[in-house]
């Protein structure tokens, strides 16, 4: 494979997935605003919040994914940092989850196979954004 075809194909499969990440990102902002606005009350580690504390956490959900989200819009050249912070933010999301389903279901299932695709999504982005910086890198040095 010429070295110009692997170039473009590893900046095409960066673009979707960024854009697979950023839509994953929105809809996590829109589904936790609208939590955080019609009722408090969310689960943290197993543990069932309501009222403030409940506010809090889902708050700060919101808030990471709208910044996250709009920092992958407006920062391109920040986009292997962002999909690393991308990677954390579903990174805890999953352990958060997964902690949840085991201490309150008693299920065989201890974790949410949809939040796990969507931190594989997350990683991929972050390593394929990694490569492409790399190869962006390289070109530039003699």
């Amino acid at each position: 494979m010429n070295i110009l075809n692997s170039e473009n194909l590893i900046a095409q499969t960066e673009t979707i997935l960024k854009y697979c990440v950023l839509g994953l990102l929105i809809v996590f902002a829109l589904a936790t605003l609208f939590a955080f606005v019609i009722n408090w009350e969310t689960w943290f580690f197993g543990t069932k919040l309501d009222g403030f504390p409940a506010g809090i956490a889902l708050g700060a959900t919101w808030l990471a994914a709208a910044l996250l989200a709009a920092a992958l819009i407006k920062f391109p050249r920040m986009d292997p940092l962002l999909g690393g912070l991308t990677a954390v933010y579903f990174g805890f999301l999953f352990v958060n989850s997964s902690m949840t389903i085991q201490k309150v279901s008693y299920t065989h299932q201890g974790f949410s196979p949809v939040l796990a695709a969507f931190l594989i999504l997350s990683i991929a982005f972050f390593i394929v954004a990694l490569i492409k910086r790399y190869q962006e890198n390289s070109k530039i040095r003699p």
